[in-house]
């Protein structure tokens, strides 16, 4: 009998060769899959009355934990853009600026 460890390395491996991709490539499709099917059926269980109760707060928990994410990716993204921005800026700086003021040591006279 199969564990389930090596049923999903079996899944991954027939899911590349059919796609003709690199293993890992295929493990992320199927990760992606499963999210939206779990999305998807959060989605179905919100419709049913009863059950609607259990999955908003579900769903809410999810949708803060996405905003909380986006948040700090855009803080990281806009520091990185700053980043490269200004790394631009001193390039320039050097490139057309004189010599002594980036060498100040060329200025000392022995």
């Amino acid at each position: 009998m199969l564990t389930i460890k090596s049923d999903c390395r079996e899944l991954f491996v027939e899911v590349a060769e059919r796609l003709r991709m690199n293993t890992y490539v295929a493990l992320m499709l199927i990760i992606i899959l499963y999210i939206a099917g779990g999305i998807l059926a959060l989605g179905i269980l919100s419709l049913i009355p009863g059950v609607k109760l259990l999955v908003t707060p579900v769903i809410t928990l999810l949708t803060k934990l996405v905003e909380s994410f986006f948040v700090v990716f855009l803080g990281y993204f806009i520091w990185l853009i700053k980043a490269v921005f200004f790394s631009y800026i001193d390039i320039f700086k050097h490139l057309f600026g004189k010599r002594e003021k980036f060498l100040p040591t060329d200025n000392i006279k022995e």
